[in-house]
């Protein structure tokens, strides 16, 4: 299937562009005053699609539903929710890092957000595969040793499968 719109492609037609009249500016507006305005045109056209593919993905992010948490009965089931990420939908982009971000909120208030950096090579192989980290962000977390309870924050360390899997059977204890 051939793409009809690439945003990589787009990003690059629009810094040469931009590059472009940087370049040639005052020339053009000096002796070649028509081809000016049409540079300018063709930059803001590029622009324009830009922002309409970026805000009609943004409105398709918001209005996707996240599947409901299935009953699971042991860890194998467990581990292989968590595993299936990518049914709970694709939360966010950020195409300059090439990292895609996945996220499941629970009834408790947590959430459970996935970092998923697609595709990395490693200087001792050739093989490419997909990196992806877990980050719990609890709601009502107990300190250690104490009974005083926090909001977790997002960190930047990752969370165990051992401890998701001991959140995912707390969680569903709670419900019943």
């Amino acid at each position: 299937k051939v793409k009809t719109y690439d945003r990589n492609i787009l990003g690059k037609m629009i810094a040469e562009a931009e590059n472009a009249l940087d370049l040639m500016r005052e020339y053009w507006i000096e002796d070649q005053p028509r081809e000016y305005t049409k540079q300018v045109m063709t930059l803001q056209a590029y622009k324009n699609l830009l922002m309409k593919h970026d805000s009609a993905e943004a409105e398709q992010l918001k209005n996707q539903e996240q599947p409901e948490l299935p009953a699971m009965k042991n860890n194998n089931q467990r581990k292989a929710w968590l595993k299936n990420y990518k049914a709970w939908g694709l939360w966010y982009r950020d195409e300059h890092i090439d990292v895609n971000y996945y996220k499941y909120d629970f009834e408790d208030g947590s959430r459970l957000i996935v970092a998923e950096f697609p595709q990395r090579e490693h200087i001792w192989t050739d093989e490419k595969y997909d990196q992806v980290y877990y980050h719990l962000i609890e709601c009502g977390k107990r300190k250690y040793r104490s009974d005083k309870v926090y909001e977790d924050k997002y960190q930047y360390h990752s969370n165990s499968e051992t401890e998701l899997v001991e959140y995912l059977k707390k969680i569903q204890k709670k419900k019943g």
